[in-house]
């Protein structure tokens, strides 16, 4: 259960930030009630929301560490990076986006209450998990009128999807022009992915699910040889592992789209974002040992 309060604690602080950050940076017409009203009212109650967080977790784990700003902090720094900055943005922008954040965490909020109740959960956290989501449901009906307001304008989250959804129906556009210089295969990715080989490892020691830690870090640096911007897809994928959390395989494979998109990189397998999970998520390999390896 510990576990389970470390990321929701994470996440809140997260959201906070957020919030408090939109706070400080809208402008335009509109804002006096942006400032009070919207985004000055989120911040203050979600700062008021986690003094009753971590003091029911302390109260049902014993565990103090949870109270540890540091931990959570680190966690909060992580989930912030794959949230929209609201700085330089003009306000419309930023309503869109405080709607698109507000409704992730909402959705988390159910998340949560499904790892608590598969755990056992009190009473008393039910009616708290409840309390929070239907007061969190109603800032996502205000974001909601509020960037209605902007004339429904695409936001870079809604135009990453609209991207993937084509990418996905018609393979990568442009590829035509450069897949000889990349040598990619008939699915549009590169041709070295597709060439692993054994590495000649033997011993039971050397072995793991996948064979060869070598063989398949090898490939990566290839790949990366061939087209740099690869080296930004996984950099950006194990900060993304450093937050996952509990979250499991299935969902974080959900994710990959979304990456090719943010990067504008599609010629890297999905199994091979999966292998990032695996190996920092679930081996617990230390991120920087994983960069370096494929540096």
């Amino acid at each position: 259960m510990e576990h389970i309060f470390r990321q929701w604690i994470g996440m809140h602080r997260a959201m906070i930030a957020w919030f408090h950050a939109a706070h400080h940076v809208t402008k335009g017409t509109g804002f006096g009630g942006d400032h009070v009203n919207l985004y000055g009212e989120i911040y203050t109650a979600l700062d008021e929301d986690l003094d009753g967080i971590v003091e029911k977790g302390i109260g049902l784990t014993g565990d103090e560490t949870l109270a540890d700003p540091v931990s959570s902090l680190s966690l909060a720094a992580g989930l912030l990076a794959q949230q929209p900055s609201s700085a330089n943005q003009d306000a419309e922008t930023i309503a869109c986006n405080a709607f698109e954040v507000i409704k992730y965490y909402v959705k988390a909020i159910e998340s949560i209450y499904a790892q608590f109740e598969a755990c056992g959960m009190s009473l008393g956290l039910d009616d708290l998990l409840q309390g929070l989501a239907n007061q969190y449901e109603t800032y996502v009906y205000l974001l909601q009128q509020r960037s209605r307001s902007t004339g429904m304008k695409m936001t870079e989250s809604q135009l990453r999807r609209t991207i993937r959804k084509v990418i996905l129906a018609e393979g990568p556009p442009g590829y035509d022009d450069y897949k000889d210089d990349l040598e990619l295969d008939e699915n549009g990715y590169l041709q070295v992915f597709a060439n692993r080989t054994p590495s000649g490892i033997t011993s039971m020691a050397g072995m793991d699910r996948y064979a060869d830690h070598r063989g398949l870090f090898t490939i990566i640096k290839e790949a990366i040889g061939q087209d740099r911007e690869i080296g930004d897809f996984f950099e950006e994928a194990v900060k993304r592992a450093l937050s996952a959390g509990e979250i499991g395989r299935a969902d974080w494979m959900k994710g990959y789209g979304d990456l090719c998109g943010y990067m504008n990189v599609f010629s890297v397998p999905p199994k091979y974002y999966g292998f990032v999970f695996d190996y920092i998520v679930e081996d617990e390999m230390d991120p920087r040992e994983f960069l370096n390896k494929i540096r």
